[in-house]
């Protein structure tokens, strides 16, 4: 259920690229949760939600950072 709705306000807020970059990289932590860890089927997804934070907000560091450990893992 909160994982749906985070989905639902990150396309609401597309005006937010900081905020938005923030709910990005949130969907990330929780899919990869949600899925029990990362694996070959949910990987792509996972990498492109962290991508897509890092896009919206380069300065976000915690985008970055989530993705650098998604590409180390």
């Amino acid at each position: 259920l909160a994982f749906k709705h985070l989905q639902r306000l990150a396309i609401k807020y597309q005006g937010d690229n900081n905020l938005q970059a923030r709910m990005l990289v949130k969907l990330g932590q929780w899919q990869s949760a949600v899925q029990d860890g990362l694996h070959e089927d949910n990987l792509p997804n996972i990498l492109a939600t962290v991508k897509a934070a890092t896009e919206l907000a380069p300065d976000y560091a915690q985008g970055w950072h989530a993705w650098a450990m998604l590409n180390f893992e």
